[in-house]
Formats: C-alpha cells, structure tokens, sequence
C-alpha cells in the first residue's frame, strides 16, 4: 500500500481492521511517503503492529528527499534491506544485508518489480520531456530576439506588400 496523504480514519477502526485482517492471514506493507504528519504516522504503526504476523506487514516512511522513491524503497525490509540507511525507516523483520537489483525483486515479487521499472521509466520520460520542453522554450526566447529585416511580405491588411503603382491586372513580364 503506497501512501502519501493523512489518514482521516480514527486508530481504532484501523486496529480492528487490521485484526481481522490477521486473523485471515493477510500480510500489508505501508509504503508512506512525502510530508507525512505525525498522527498518520502514529496510526500506521498501530495498524502494522496489530497486522503483523510472522514475517509479513512492514511500514516504510520515506520522507522527501533528493533520491527517487524507488531508490529509498530498496532500502527498506520490505523489499529486503536493512532499513537502517538514512531516510529510510523500517518496522518489522529483519531484512537481508546487501545489495538489491531489480532481479531481486522480480524473484520475489514480479509485479513490484514491474511496478518499479515503470516508475523509474515514467521518471525518466518526465524529466527527459522537460528538458526538450526547456531546450524549446530557450531556442524560441533567442528566435525572438532576432530584428527581422527587409519588407514584411504582407502589409497590415494581410495583402501581399510590394509597389503600389503596379495596375491590378497581374505580373507583366519584360520580355526585351
């Protein structure tokens, strides 16, 4: 479960919904990221806590930060590291020492794994997308300062500009 907003439920219907929920056998990991307040914070941790059995249900809180999300999410137990690198904060079974590929995830769960790729792909896009967009917007800003030159090829009244003398019976051609 990816979280990045407050959660308006009160810490008793998430305590009983996480009983129920262990009870079936349902393990949940909380990914929560960006500003996440102290209460949402304090309520997740009592719905792990009361979800938690074996070595299922961790909560990661990421908070902002310089790093993508898929890079601190490496971090966490969740998907195996030790939660101990800065930004990163783990509540659960201990996670493998090491380091983490996208192999790793894909050997244990592929659709994370898949979700991950996309997300670093999307990221690049955007980032990539923005730069041609400024690339753009720098090469126009310099078109603009360019003074044009010469007569305009059509006057005010979107007439083509030229000598007005001319008669309106067309282009003669001097033939001589």
């Amino acid at each position: 479960m990816f979280n990045c907003s407050p959660v308006t439920e009160d810490e008793k219907s998430l305590v009983k919904l996480a009983k129920k929920m262990k009870k079936n056998n349902v393990s949940v990991d909380f990914v929560a990221f960006g500003d996440i307040d102290s209460d949402t914070t304090k309520k997740l941790e009592a719905f792990i806590e009361n979800v938690k059995g074996g070595d299922g249900s961790h909560l990661a809180i990421i908070p902002p930060g310089p790093n993508l999300l898929s890079e601190e999410l490496q971090l966490t137990p969740i998907l195996g590291g030790d939660g101990t690198a800065a930004g990163a904060a783990g509540i659960g079974a201990e996670g493998v020492e090491g380091g983490f590929g996208f192999e790793d995830a894909a050997e244990n769960d592929p659709e994370l794994a898949f979700a991950l790729r996309l997300s670093l792909e999307e990221e690049k896009n955007r980032q990539e997308r923005e730069r041609r967009e400024r690339e753009e917007r720098e090469r126009k800003a310099a078109l603009e300062n360019i003074p044009e030159e010469g007569q305009p090829l059509l006057n005010q009244n979107g007439e083509p500009s030229g000598d007005k003398d001319k008669k309106e019976d067309g282009d003669k051609m001097d033939t001589a």
